[in-house]
């Protein structure tokens, strides 16, 4: 049984998660300017976050790369052209492997999933409006609340200690069931035209490469001797530590959509 001290980080993240949703909330239902200024902001700290770890403290390469990247997806968000976009991510990670001390290889990977991550989910919002980028968002957040509550309730084996000790499979595998049964419910708002277990899968499929966007993040901090990627968010570290799974979930999303979505 948890005693206080296995909660006492969940009031700073309840408080710091429930101003992310007001913020980003705003910004969904606004749309046009105002998300795209959201996701420009949050990429853009993203990589600041990465740099940081990366670049040996070096201040002016950390802020070189925060600039590429913010250019980088108001450039790929201006355009709007597929191979515009890829080739504009390719050469903003390229010229950020440049600045990175170590890790260059890593970091550039890093860099263009996170970037591509975001190119993407503009482009969700602006050409299918709410419902998909919601039930995205929503299947990353239950994920990681479903896995929180149940890996902190039942506990058991890691998930994979030497990367990152506080996950249980009980955590993980609740995860997916919270997600399947939500995902069965929403369907037909969602994805009216697939079937029930293609949906289900497909979630079910999201929630785990969100999973996994949050373990190589894990990995990436403990190579650098990192606990957090940041202290901007309190009870979750940084941005980067925040939105590692929506990473994972969004390139999850842009391999295997076009076998649920007519995109």
């Amino acid at each position: 049984m948890m005693g206080a001290k296995g909660w006492s980080d969940l009031v700073p993240r309840l408080g710091s998660a429930l101003v992310l949703a007001a913020i980003a909330g705003l910004a969904l239902w606004f749309g046009g300017v105002w998300f795209a200024g959201l996701i420009v902001v949050i990429i853009a700290a993203m990589l600041w976050e990465l740099g940081s770890m990366l670049t040996a403290g070096s201040k002016l390469k950390t802020w070189i790369i925060t600039v590429l990247a913010a250019i980088t997806i108001i450039a790929t968000s201006f355009w709007g052209i597929l191979w515009v976009s890829i080739a504009l991510l390719l050469i903003s990670a390229g010229l950020q492997r440049v600045l990175f001390v170590q890790q260059k290889n890593i970091g550039a990977l890093f860099s263009f999933a996170i970037m591509s991550a975001g190119t993407v989910l503009f482009d969700l919002r602006q050409d299918f409006g709410l419902p998909i980028i919601l039930w995205l968002i929503c299947l990353v957040v239950l994920t990681d609340v479903a896995g929180y509550f149940v890996g902190k309730t039942v506990g058991g084996p890691k998930f994979w200690a030497k990367v990152s000790p506080k996950k249980t499979w009980s955590g993980t595998v609740g995860g997916w069931v919270v997600v399947a049964v939500i995902s069965f419910v929403v369907k037909d708002y969602v994805a009216p035209q697939t079937t029930i277990f293609a949906f289900v899968l497909f979630s079910v499929f999201l929630s785990f490469t969100g999973q996994i966007g949050d373990i190589c993040e894990s990995a990436l901090k403990r190579v650098c001797g990192v606990k957090d990627s940041s202290n901007l968010l309190p009870g979750h570290g940084g941005l980067l530590d925040r939105f590692d799974a929506m990473v994972g979930a969004t390139l999850g999303f842009i391999l295997t959509a076009p076998w649920v979505f007519p995109i």
